[in-house]
């Protein structure tokens, strides 16, 4: 019962996306089902009024029925065209409505998301999961629902032509329902272990490419092969047992529509042989059973298959519904002399062992502070703190004077520029890669910010000067080239603050000389805080705290 519940609030849920445009998607599938069963139901009419006609030697009434036909065939054939104009183009913007909330929630999710999300698993979600999802308003829910609509179109004129016949054929056709029920659960869960299993597939595959030089360095191609075709095979699998559920609920489908039919020639020709019906309305019940089985196996195909398309809503639904960053934190209200400061501030990851206890620092305006320690003694997370990426568990955080709780995150964060030790650059070009740091930034802007970064020179060298592309994560430029980059879109967002952690760490001596350039120019008119490796970048600093 909790479960059923549970579907039913995803499916409605699913739904509410449509919005405003609720009304005009229904009556698109409604007006679409009606006037393709219209087509049909017209035709079989015609059909008996003329064998009955033609018995009867009617020709007169023979000619004014075809006419009448026709012209409602007609008029359906213009309706269903705008009907169906009108349920698509709902369905396509409530799917376009449905990824753009997908990607303002990933823009608004904490770091802590991201750092505890298999990247393969959201992959998944984003592509596989959203495109189901989003097929549910394209398609899906329309072959769910209108089968239902075109029984009661088809049933209300079968009935009136021999109602004893018609329900014979339905009672038949309700055993389809109940069967097809029966198999909803089993489809619903093996759709989700797909799911799953496609995430775990796409993590694997994505940390094989990106580790792919490494893979052959260390001889550990078959090992990584392995692994690869450990998760291929689970993923084949759980493919195997949903279509296995799918070939039982199509084979058992096939089988009652025959067995539907002989119902209905055994019953029509008895009747018929007694007198209780006429050839005329055996032909239209005929020409109209056929819909009628067909929508009865639809419904019965397309219920559990919805269940199916839920499952990867379930997961978009998680998705949407995980907590988001907040606008600010929430910190004690204590007042700071200093330009930056962090008083008695402790914080854990897990919640259960500190990364920093009762830690405190200051730094003034103006000052080129080193922040050192051993390895994992928290540096990184000092810088995590400031860019208000995580939150103290205790203590209180300042910046620009002011507590950080006084300004939301969005406004601190206009204070910091932030150079990270692996700088990633967009496969765009150089230019728009530095106006990423300010977006309405002039090209002179640029190119300024570029010298400052000690970066215009080399970049002038490059075959297409600014307008290089930088490649995939900036594959196309060096180690060093690539922080002096990063530090130009530092430069060019002018904030007071320049946040670098461990930004010449990897570089050789040459790209650490020009960038620790760069660095001592910039010092001049902002405060710096470096997290240090290097005991070159130790030396320039101005202060040095210890990190324990």
């Amino acid at each position: 019962m909790t479960e059923n519940k549970s579907n039913w609030n995803v499916f409605l849920r699913t739904m509410a996306f449509l919005g405003k445009r609720t009304i005009p998607y229904f009556i698109g599938i409604i007006g679409l089902t009606v006037t393709i069963a219209g087509i049909s139901i017209i035709t079989a009419i015609i059909a008996e009024r003329v064998i009955d006609g033609v018995m009867a030697g009617n020709m007169d009434f023979i000619r004014s029925v075809v006419y009448l036909g026709l012209a409602g065939i007609l008029i359906s054939c213009v309706l269903r065209q705008l009907f169906m104009y009108l349920y698509n183009s709902q369905g396509r913007r409530t799917n376009a409505r449905l990824r753009g909330a997908i990607m303002n929630k990933i823009g608004r999710l904490p770091a802590s998301y991201f750092e505890n999300t298999n990247t393969g698993d959201l992959v998944s979600r984003l592509l596989y999961d959203a495109n189901r999802m989003g097929e549910v308003y394209a398609s899906r829910f329309r072959r769910f629902i209108a089968p239902t609509i075109s029984l009661v179109t088809f049933l209300i004129p079968m009935l009136l032509i021999d109602w004893r016949i018609t329900l014979g054929m339905v009672g038949v056709n309700f055993i389809v329902i109940f069967v097809n029920r029966k198999f909803a659960k089993p489809i619903e869960q093996s759709s989700t272990r797909l799911s799953k299993a496609t995430g775990i597939l796409s993590e694997r595959l994505l940390a094989i490419l990106s580790g792919m030089h490494l893979v052959r360095m260390f001889g550990a191609t078959d090992k990584i092969q392995n692994k690869y075709s450990s998760d291929n095979d689970d993923f084949t699998q759980k493919g195997k047992a949903r279509a296995k559920y799918s070939a039982l609920l199509s084979g058992a489908n096939a089988g009652f529509g025959v067995i539907g039919v002989f119902v209905f020639l055994i019953i029509g020709a008895a009747m018929a042989q007694i007198g209780l019906t006429t050839i005329g309305r055996i032909v239209a019940l005929a020409s109209l059973q056929g819909h009628l089985t067909y929508n009865f196996l639809q419904l019965g195909q397309y219920f559990p298959e919805l269940f199916d398309y839920l499952a990867s809503a379930r997961r978009i639904l998680e998705l949407l519904d995980h907590p988001e960053e907040p606008e600010r934190y929430e910190l004690a209200p204590i007042k700071s002399d200093s330009f930056i400061e962090m008083k008695n501030v402790s914080f854990s990851y897990d919640g259960e062992r500190n990364m920093l206890s009762n830690f405190n620092f200051k730094v003034e305006r103006g000052i080129k502070t080193a922040l050192v320690g051993a390895s994992g003694s928290g540096k990184s997370t000092v810088a995590k703190l400031l860019m208000g990426l995580y939150s103290p568990s205790g203590g209180s955080l300042y910046i620009d004077g002011k507590n950080v709780s006084e300004r939301t995150l969005a406004e601190n964060r206009e204070l910091i520029s932030y150079v990270p030790q692996e700088s990633y650059l967009y496969n765009i070009s150089i230019k728009e890669n530095i106006r990423y740091g300010k977006p309405n930034s002039s090209n002179e802007e640029i190119i300024e910010a570029a010298k400052a970064a000690n970066a215009h020179d080399f970049i002038m060298a490059l075959p297409d000067g600014y307008n290089t592309i930088a490649g995939e994560r900036g594959n196309r430029l060096s180690g060093g080239q690539r922080q002096r980059i990063a530090i130009a879109r530092a430069v060019i967002k002018n904030a007071p603050i320049l946040l670098l952690d461990e930004a010449t760490s990897a570089l050789d001596n040459e790209s650490e000389q020009l960038i620790n350039k760069a660095i001592t120019r910039l010092a001049n008119s902002r405060t710096v805080i470096m997290i240090a490796h290097r005991q070159s970048t130790i030396d320039s600093a101005d202060e040095i705290i210890n990190v324990t």
